[in-house]
C-alpha cells in the first residue's frame, strides 16, 4: 500500500476493536462563570451562554438550563445575539474547520453557515447595530477578524487581528464603518476605508505609551469615535485615535492625601453607554455598578503628569457582598442588567435611569439599593476539580477551586448543599471500608496540603478528622484495600505516612522525601506497599515506614525505603515474518510486503507516568502521556537498593531474562493519550479519561471492547477532571474545567427518573462545619511547639 506522497504506509503497532459512541447527554448542572461576553439576553426569561461543549438557554424564571450541543470533537468560542433577537450566533472551536453558525430563534433552526473564518476556533464575535454584518475573531494560530454578510453567507473583509488572544470584538454603534476588538495585551481600531484598490479593513494597535500595557476586555465608542476601555488595574483610558488621551480616576474632593482613585478596585469587565447616551457605566471584579456623566469624560484632559485625571463619579451600586461582575446584559424590557458573577452565580441588579442617578449624585445618602442579595442560580466558580458519585443514591459530589464541596442532584439537576473551606479541593473519593453498611465517609485533598475525612449528611458534610501533612498542594493520595493505611503524595516531593483508626481518624505517622516529583500513586493489591509514578517514567513501590523507628518527640521524618519497577513502556513490534521468493529464496528488505512496516518511531521515551490504577482482576493499568500507551502489568519485576529502573545492559547489548517486564494488553485507543482511569464502585466499568475531554468505557469482564461517551466538554482547551459511574451503572458523570457537571446516559439502560431520587430523610441533619484553616504542616507545627517549650523553660531558668 503507497501513501499519497508515494511513501509507503506503515502497519500500526496497536490494533483495536472499532469504538463507536453509546452515551447520550441526560442532564447537566453548572454555568461557566469565568467566561467573558458570555451572556445575552434573547427574551424577557432566556439567557443565551455557553460552557464546555453546549450552547445554554438560561431560564432566569425557572433556573432551568436547556442545551444545544455543539461539534463533535470540538468545543464553543463564542456566542451573540442580533438586536432584532431573532436570531444568534454560535462559533465553534474544531480542529478541522470550525463554523460559525446563526441560528433562527426561537426554533434554533440553522440559518447561515459561515466557512472559513478560522483555522481552528472563534474567541469573539457581535453583530453590527443594524444587524446586516457580522464580526468574528479566530483564536491561535490565525487570530483573524473576518466582517461578514452573514445572511449571504459571505466574506466582506478580514484581517490578522492580533498575535495574542482577542477577547472582545464591536462595530461602532455610530459609524458602523469602524470596529474595536481587544484582548490580551492591547487594543486596536479598525475601519474599513475605501482604497485605490477597493475596499480595506485597515487596523492601528493601540499605545499605552506611559500607562501600564493591560489586557482589556470592555470597551465602548463614543460619539465622536474616541474609545473608552477598561483595564486590569481598575483605571479607565480614554483613547483618541491609537494613543491615550488620558487615564481616568475617581475624584476623592474630601481625600486630601488621595485625590484622585482608581474607577474600580481591579479588572474593569465591563463599559457600557446607557440613557441616550448621557451615561457611561462600568463594573468589574469589586461589584460595584459605577455611573459617569460621559459629558465629564468627553472633556476630560491630560494634566501632563503620570496622574490619573479626576471625574466625577455619580453613584455607586453594589451588585452584592463578595460579588465579581464579569459580563452583564440588559433585560429585553429594560428593567434589569442580568449579571454573570465569576464568583459562581446569575445576579440581577435593576436598571438605572437617567433621572434616578442624577437625583442621587445630587442628593448623597437618598440612594437606597433595592437589587435583590439573592442570586437566580448558584453554582461552582471556576472549574470542578473533584467529583465523587454517591455510593447509594443518585448524587455526586463535587469540588472546585472556589473552595466549595456541593451535592448535586443529577436526576432532578439541583444544588442540595454547598459547603466552604479553605483551600481549593485538589481530589475526593468516597472510602469504602470493610462492614460500613453506611458508606457516607469522604476522603478529600486540598490545594493548601489538607487531608480530610468527612461524613455526609442530609443537609451537610461533617468533618470526622483532618490534618495538614505537606506545606505545598497534594498531588496523588492512595488509602489501601483495608482501609486503614493512607499515603499522600505532595509536589515538593514529600510522602506522609497516616494510619487510619476504626472511628475513621487520621493518625500521622511520618513523612518521607521521594526521588523525583510524584505524579500518581495506587496500593498493591496486598497493601503492604505503594507503586508511585513520576515524570521520568519511573514507578517505584514505596514501603510503610517501621513506626518503632521514629520517635516523634523528635520528629516525624524517616528514610524513605523503595524498589524500582522494571517495566517495558512500549510492546515491541512483533517479529517480521520470513517470506520467501518464488525460487525459495529469502525476501530482500527493500522487496518486504508493506502489510509488515511498523511506523517509525522519533520518540523513544521515556515517557511519564499519567496514572497507576489497581484493575479487578488484579493487574495494575500504567498510563503514560504518550498515545496508544495504556497497558496492563503485574509489576513484578523490581530492583532492590533504591534503583529508580534496569541496571544497564551488559556489554552485549543483549537484555538478560527478567530484565523488565513486558507490556501485556493495550487498553489506550487509536491517537489518544489516557490521562487518567477510574474502576466503578462496582467495579463493572472501566472509565478512562483522555487528553481532548473524551471518555472511553471498557467492562471490566470483556476489556478488548470498548465505546466512547459524546464528547460534552470543550476538547480543544479544557480537560476532563473526573469522571466514574453511577453507584448502579445507568449514568456516567464527567466533569470539567469548565465548571460544568454531565450526566450521560448509557445506550439501552433506562436512566434513573425522580422516583429513584432517595429520600433526603434517610441521613441525620448535622451541624454545619467550622472550617479553620490549618496554619502549619504537621512537622512545621512540631518544630513550633518544640521551639515554644524550650524558649519557656530557658525563660523559667532565668527566673529561677
Amino acid at each position: 500500500m503507497g501513501g499519497k506522497d508515494g511513501k509507503k504506509k506503515k502497519k500500526p503497532l496497536h490494533e483495536y476493536n472499532d469504538a463507536g459512541i453509546t452515551t447520550r447527554l441526560y442532564t447537566h448542572i453548572g454555568v461557566n462563570s469565568m467566561q467573558l461576553h458570555s451572556l445575552h439576553a434573547l427574551d424577557d426569561n432566556v439567557l443565551l451562554s455557553f460552557a464546555a461543549n453546549t450552547v445554554q438557554f438560561i431560564n432566569v424564571s425557572t433556573g432551568n438550563i436547556t442545551c444545544q450541543p455543539g461539534p463533535e470533537g470540538g468545543g464553543i468560542g463564542a456566542v451573540c445575539v442580533h438586536p432584532s433577537r431573532q436570531f444568534y450566533t454560535v462559533c465553534e472551536k474544531h480542529p478541522n474547520g470550525p463554523n460559525a453558525i446563526v441560528y433562527e430563534y426561537p426554533s434554533k433552526k440553522a440559518r447561515s453557515t459561515l466557512r472559513r473564518g478560522a483555522e481552528k476556533g472563534y474567541s469573539a464575535c457581535r453583530f453590527s447595530d443594524n444587524g446586516d454584518l457580522l464580526a468574528t475573531v479566530a483564536i491561535e494560530p490565525d487570530f483573524v477578524l473576518t466582517i461578514w454578510s452573514w445572511e449571504a453567507e459571505a466574506i466582506v473583509l478580514r484581517n490578522k487581528a492580533f498575535g495574542a488572544d482577542v477577547y472582545n470584538v464591536a462595530f461602532n454603534r455610530f459609524n458602523p464603518g469602524l470596529i474595536v476588538s481587544s484582548g490580551s495585551g492591547h487594543i486596536k481600531f479598525w475601519s474599513m476605508a475605501n482604497t485605490f484598490t477597493g475596499l480595506k479593513l485597515q487596523g492601528h494597535i493601540g499605545k499605552f505609551g506611559r500607562t501600564e500595557i493591560s489586557d482589556v476586555s470592555a470597551f465602548i465608542s463614543m460619539p465622536d469615535g474616541k474609545v473608552i476601555s477598561g483595564s486590569e488595574s481598575g483605571a479607565l483610558l480614554l483613547w483618541e485615535g491609537n494613543l491615550i488621551k488620558c487615564e481616568l480616576g475617581k475624584a476623592q474632593p474630601d481625600n486630601e492625601e488621595v485625590p484622585v482613585a482608581r474607577c474600580h478596585d481591579g479588572y474593569v469587565h465591563v463599559v457600557e453607554l446607557v440613557e441616550q447616551n448621557r451615561l457611561v457605566l462600568t463594573a468589574g471584579d469589586d461589584g460595584y455598578f459605577r455611573y459617569w456623566l460621559l459629558e465629564e469624560i468627553d472633556q476630560a484632559e491630560n494634566s501632563g503628569t503620570d496622574a490619573a485625571t479626576p471625574i466625577r463619579m455619580l453613584l455607586e451600586v453594589s451588585a452584592g457582598e463578595g460579588v465579581k461582575v464579569r459580563c452583564i446584559t440588559r433585560s429585553t424590557d429594560g428593567q434589569y442588567w442580568f449579571v454573570l458573577d465569576s464568583a459562581g452565580a446569575i445576579r440581577k441588579v435593576n436598571y438605572m435611569s437617567y433621572d434616578a442617578v442624577m437625583h442621587a449624585a445630587n442628593n448623597p445618602g437618598t440612594f437606597e439599593n433595592k437589587n435583590d442579595r439573592q442570586p437566580l442560580l448558584r453554582f461552582h466558580s471556576g472549574g470542578i476539580t473533584a467529583l465523587a458519585p454517591s455510593p447509594f443514591d443518585h448524587t455526586a459530589l463535587t469540588g472546585g477551586q472556589d473552595c466549595t464541596i456541593r451535592l448535586m442532584d443529577y436526576v432532578t439537576r439541583s444544588e442540595e448543599f454547598c459547603v466552604r473551606f479553605d483551600a481549593p479541593i485538589a481530589d475526593m473519593r468516597y472510602l469504602e471500608f470493610p462492614n460500613d453498611s453506611e458508606q457516607r465517609h469522604i476522603l478529600a485533598t486540598f490545594a493548601d496540603g489538607t487531608v480530610r475525612i468527612l461524613l455526609r449528611g442530609r443537609n451537610t458534610v461533617g468533618i470526622v478528622s483532618q490534618s495538614r501533612p505537606h506545606e505545598s498542594p497534594i498531588v496523588a493520595w492512595a488509602i489501601d484495600p483495608a482501609g486503614t493505611q493512607l499515603w499522600t503524595l505532595a509536589k515538593d516531593k514529600s510522602a506522609f505516612y497516616f494510619k487510619v483508626t476504626p472511628k475513621r481518624e487520621l493518625v500521622p505517622v511520618g513523612f518521607c522525601e521521594l526521588p523525583e516529583v510524584p505524579r500518581c500513586a495506587e496500593f498493591t493489591s496486598t497493601g503492604d506497599r505503594l507503586f508511585v509514578g513520576f515524570k521520568s517514567g519511573c514507578i517505584i513501590t514505596l514501603a510503610p515506614p517501621d513506626e518503632s523507628k521514629i520517635d516523634h518527640s523528635v520528629g516525624f521524618s524517616f528514610d524513605a525505603e523503595w524498589e524500582g519497577i522494571g517495566y517495558r513502556q512500549k510492546m515491541k513490534p512483533p517479529p517480521k515474518e520470513v517470506r520467501l521468493n518464488a525460487d525459495g529464496t529469502e525476501m530482500a528488505d527493500d522487496e518486504e510486503s508493506d502489510e509488515d512496516l511498523l511506523a517509525e518511531e522519533e520518540d523513544t521515551g521515556p515517557w511519564p507516568v499519567n496514572f497507576i490504577k489497581r484493575l479487578p482482576h488484579g493487574t495494575v493499568l500504567v498510563g503514560l502521556a504518550k498515545p496508544e500507551l495504556c497497558y496492563e502489568y503485574n509489576l513484578s519485576t523490581r530492583y532492590p537498593d533504591k534503583a529508580m529502573g534496569p541496571p544497564p545492559l551488559p556489554s552485549t547489548g543483549i537484555e538478560p531474562n527478567g530484565w523488565v517486564e513486558e507490556p501485556m494488553r493495550n487498553l489506550a485507543y487509536r491517537d489518544t493519550i489516557i490521562t487518567g482511569a477510574t474502576v466503578s464502585r462496582s467495579q463493572g466499568t472501566l472509565v478512562l479519561r483522555t487528553e481532548h475531554s473524551t471518555v472511553l468505557l471498557r467492562g471490566c469482564k470483556r476489556l478488548e471492547q470498548g465505546s466512547f461517551a459524546t464528547q460534552l466538554h470543550d476538547s480543544h482547551s479544557q480537560l476532563i477532571a473526573q469522571a466514574d459511574m453511577s453507584f448502579d451503572e445507568r449514568v456516567l458523570l464527567t466533569c470539567g474545567l469548565d465548571g460544568m457537571l454531565f450526566a450521560h446516559e448509557i445506550e439501552g439502560i433506562e436512566p434513573p427518573s425522580s422516583v429513584d431520587v432517595a429520600s433526603p430523610e434517610a441521613l441525620p441533619v448535622m451541624s454545619l462545619p467550622t472550617v479553620a484553616p490549618i496554619p502549619n504542616s504537621v512537622q512545621h507545627q512540631k518544630e513550633l511547639d518544640d521551639r515554644r517549650a524550650a524558649e519557656e523553660a530557658a525563660l523559667g531558668e532565668k527566673e529561677q
